[in-house]
This record gives C-alpha cells, structure tokens and sequence, in this order.
C-alpha cells in the first residue's frame, strides 16, 4: 500500500519534513504519482520509521538540534562562540574571496592599459605617414592656389591692357571718310 508524505506523517507520528529528510537523505524509497506526489511505500516507511505506538528500531534519526559540530564546541558561559567563530571564518573567506577579485580587477586593468596603450601606438605608427602625406598635399594645394592666383592676376592685367590698346586705336583711327568728303577736303 502507498502512502502520501501527510499519511505517512500520520501513520508514524513523525512530521513531514522528517520523513522529507529520511526521502532526501535516500534512506527512505518513493515513487512519484500521477500528481507529482510522492507515494511511500508502507513496508518500506515503517522500517525506517515505526508505526505510532511501536518502539523504535529504525535505521533512521531525526538530526537533534543540539547534534551539531557547533553545540559540541558551546560552552555553557558563552554558548554564542560557535556561532561567533564561524562569522570569524566567513569574514576571513569574504575577505580572502574580495582579495582575489580585487587582484583579477587589478590584472584585467592592467590589460586593458596594455591593449589601449598598444592601440594608440599603433594609431600613432599609422598616423604619421599619413600626416606627412597631409603635409605635402597641404604645402601642393598652396602653391597651386598661389598659382591661380598669379594667373588670374596676369590675366587681369593682360585684359586691361588690351582695352587701353584698343581704346588707343580707336581713338587714333579715324573712321574713313566718305568719298564726297574727300572731295570736298580735296583742295584744302
């Protein structure tokens, strides 16, 4: 016949968390049902534990709370010290734990100096024949503005100085005369 962990609870006289630590330390065989209950088989729970009412003989015992390492070590003037020392020993695991990750920050930082360091170098290496190159097509695009600077200006000055030629033989050429003119200027 199985039993539910709460029947088992009831047959035995136990509570359900000892039975689900008898289950959990596997001292105890179940099955699971169709609901995702454990189903204890009854032969099996009272070997390990009796039925209410039986003496006990069973393979199994509910840890007692003064059973552990720590109520060994109490003392009856300061029953907290086991308590106290195992605080002592998780500060100095804390401590030693923030030690090493403050280390491996420490070693990532220095990495990443490393890396960033190397990275401008690198920046720099490639940097500088194209600033040179910069340079020269700066100091080119100069000269050839100067140039067509000087040539705009020459330019201008040639434009000028055709119009005042021009103007100079216009003004010294007359228009021929018509023939009847010179005709009339014949005699003069």
């Amino acid at each position: 016949m199985y039993l539910t962990l709460e029947q088992a609870a009831k047959e035995t006289g136990k509570s359900k968390d000892a039975i689900a630590k008898a289950i959990q330390a596997e001292q105890l065989p179940v099955q699971k049902g169709e609901q995702g209950q454990w189903q204890i088989d009854s032969a099996d729970l009272f070997q390990v534990f009796p039925q209410e009412g039986e003496p006990v003989t069973s393979s199994y015992s509910e840890p007692s709370p003064d059973a552990s390492p720590r109520s060994a070590e109490a003392s009856p003037e300061n029953p907290l010290e086991p308590l106290a020392q195992e605080i002592q020993q998780l500060r100095q695991q804390l401590q030693h734990q923030a030690a090493q990750a403050q280390e491996r920050y420490q070693e990532w930082k220095h990495l990443m100096e490393q890396e960033a360091n190397e990275r401008q170098r690198l920046i720099e290496a490639l940097a500088a024949p194209l600033e040179e190159e910069n340079q020269q097509l700066r100091q080119a695009l100069e000269q050839a503005q100067k140039k067509n600077r000087d040539l705009k200006h020459r330019l201008a000055e040639e434009a000028k100085e055709r119009r005042q030629l021009t103007e100079k033989l216009t003004e010294s050429q007359s228009p021929p005369q018509p023939a009847w003119a010179r005709w009339l200027n014949r005699g003069k």
